[in-house]
């Protein structure tokens, strides 16, 4: 038998007869031999084996990127030679240089050198890729650039959604282009909010560095802090826990990676994940198509995701307080909307008392609606809850009935008799089709929607309208919301769980989601919970806090009165109810007015003092 003959079966090629194929792989499997990985290099002029460079092996994020190469590379047939690079960009280039002179490819993770050097640099060791640089980068392909602006409002969102007003970031190393990014992300984010005082402190990207940093970041005040990594938000749980400063309690802190250890820490920290080992799966497919000439898709940027972990919580409140005294001052000037971050912002001076969402990134299974959050008193205390855990279809305030025809406009399950809660594909969507700013003595937002079921068919229109305005005494401002619904394309029933059998569960129309702990207890002119809400058509209806004082109130459009729907077991919500104990029909043609006027206090009111609120406004 030739010698050819054995190398073509012990390649693995098939032109060779079956049997004679079998006789060499039993000869070989006997003999214990074992190609010689060298000769074969020397022969097809390869190593089969790609070098990856990553800056410091000890980080646990650098780690997760390599095992994804690795794994996906191994599956391939390829061998990885992996080499930290340090600290110095000078080195880091010449390093890459060698190591393109040993393996047949270069994987060049998060390099320290600027793009402008990094450039002749990867001309020279081809074929190359750059792998974890942030969105935009000119030498990094997009889909293995991670969006490190995006998870920075990401991060921003979620704070403020707990009330925070007063946030440090806690930055990288100065020549890192992932802290560049993040920093441009923190002046959009002040453009954005410029209520907030935010305050920019450099660290570095080890635990030692938020250890040693932790004392400027208490010194600063603020009730939050972002940390450029999960490594360095480890480093100011530890100080923090020496000296008695409670997480989130006291301080909420943030990291960014979720690298493995981020679940165990003491508390689990928040943090924004990037998912880091498709991200080196990925990079090995992108260079895998320069070794054999075929082209990859570009990609998108890698979306970092909140991981809402026990590190975050509600701002202190005499940090709190603190704000909102800042605030007073900046408010007393009529809100007006601002588009602003692909949203609508309503402002007072420079405070943003809310943000009017279209929904259009919400998941379908949660009924895509317009929304308003986060709501905020004068004072900066933010009232609503978005996307909560235990009902994660619930959005601030919004038009949600549970059942219009069939389609559910309330997200999340369906509750059908004898089976319970049941989650069903039935869910409709409500889509802007006009929309515009009216000028006028009062801030207004106008809107034209249509109401479409699961399978896309317009099943009503409707007409909205958007209006907030300063209290007389400036003591804190009036929200109203009135929509019209016209059944365009039919008769329409509004029903509830109420209607379909269980107790207490008639909500059916607009719903009001308060923030955790925001509110101790809802009150009626003659009684406070559910009892005396329930299915009730009453005057009013507050929340109410006498610990931190504050009152917001709810009243319906006049001749529009419903039964009210409230919770107070599990969370705290409200709204007037369409269908509490029988459905509600509309003739096709016919239209229903429906609406919600709330006033946002900074102060606890008795009952005389809302009843006599009421009636003035």
């Amino acid at each position: 038998m030739s010698p050819a003959t054995v190398s073509r079966v012990m390649n693995g090629q098939t032109t060779v007869d079956p049997v004679l194929a079998e006789r060499v792989r039993r000869v070989a499997s006997e003999l214990a031999y074992h190609p010689s990985s060298a000769a074969r290099s020397l022969s097809l002029g390869r190593t089969q084996a790609i070098a990856v460079l990553v800056p410091e092996l000890g980080n646990p994020m650098f780690q997760r990127i390599v095992e994804g190469i690795m794994e996906s590379a191994s599956a391939a047939g390829y061998r990885v030679l992996v080499t930290e690079t340090g600290p110095d960009p000078d080195l880091e280039l010449q390093m890459a240089r060698d190591a393109r002179a040993r393996c047949d490819a270069v994987l060049w993770v998060s390099p320290r050198a600027t793009d402008e050097a990094l450039v002749p640099t990867l001309a020279e060791i081809q074929p190359a890729l750059v792998v974890g640089r942030p969105a935009g980068s000119a030498v990094c392909p997009p889909g293995l650039t991670i969006d490190y602006r995006a998870g920075i409002h990401i991060a921003v969102d979620h704070l403020i959604g707990l009330g925070h007003q007063d946030i440090v970031y806690l930055g990288g190393p100065a020549e890192s282009s992932g802290d560049r990014a993040r920093r441009d992300a923190w002046e959009e984010v002040q453009a954005d909010h410029p209520y907030l005082r935010v305050v920019s402190l450099r660290a570095g990207y080890q635990m030692q560095d938020g250890f040693e940093a932790a004392p400027r970041v208490l010194d600063t005040g603020a009730s939050a802090v972002v940390a450029f990594n999960d490594l360095v938000a480890f480093g100011l749980l530890s100080h923090f826990g020496q000296v008695g400063v409670s997480v989130p309690r006291d301080v909420s802190v943030v990291g960014f990676d979720d690298i493995d250890l981020a679940g165990f820490a003491l508390p689990a920290l928040t943090t924004l994940g990037v998912g880091h080992r498709a991200l080196g799966d990925l990079a090995w497919q992108q260079l895998a198509g320069l070794l054999t000439g075929s082209e990859q898709p570009a990609g998108a940027p890698f979306a970092p995701r909140l991981v809402a972990r026990n590190s975050t919580g509600a701002a202190p409140a005499a940090k709190s307080r603190a704000a909102h005294q800042r605030q007073r001052g900046r408010a007393a000037i009529p809100p007006q909307w601002r588009t602003t971050a692909g949203r609508e912002a309503l402002l007072a001076g420079d405070l943003e008392l809310a943000a009017y969402h279209d929904g259009s990134g919400m998941p379908t299974v949660h009924a895509r609606r317009p929304y308003l959050h986060p709501l905020r008193t004068l004072g900066g205390r933010v009232v609503t809850a978005a996307h909560p855990e235990n009902h994660r279809h619930q959005y601030g305030l919004s038009l949600a009935p549970p059942e219009v025809n069939g389609t559910s406009f309330w997200g999340g399950r369906t509750y059908v008799p004898g089976s319970g809660a049941t989650l069903l594909p039935n869910h409709g969507q409500q889509i802007v089709q006009d929309h515009r700013v009216v000028e006028g003595d009062e801030a207004a937002l106008e809107e034209r929607l249509a109401w479409l079921t699961q399978t896309g068919e317009v099943l009503l229109e409707e007409q909205r309208k958007l209006s907030a305005s300063l209290l007389p005494d400036g003591g804190g401002w009036a929200l109203t919301w009135r929509s019209v619904l016209t059944a365009s394309s039919g008769d329409l029933t509004f029903s509830s769980p109420g209607v379909r059998g269980r107790p207490g569960a008639g909500y059916a129309g607009l719903f009001w989601r308060f923030a955790e702990g925001r509110v101790e207890r809802l009150i009626a002119p003659d009684g406070e919970g559910e009892p005396a809400i329930n299915g009730r058509v009453v005057p009013w209806v507050a929340g109410v806090n006498a610990q931190d004082p504050l009152t917001v109130v709810f009243t319906q459009l006049p001749g529009e009165e419903r039964p009210w729907f409230g919770r107070t077991s599990d969370y705290t919500g409200l709204g007037p109810s369409l269908a509490w104990d029988r459905p509600l029909t509309l003739p096709a043609g016919e239209s229903l007015t429906l609406g919600l006027r709330v006033l946002l206090l900074d102060a606890l009111l008795d009952r005389d003092e809302i009843d006599e609120l009421t009636r003035a406004t």
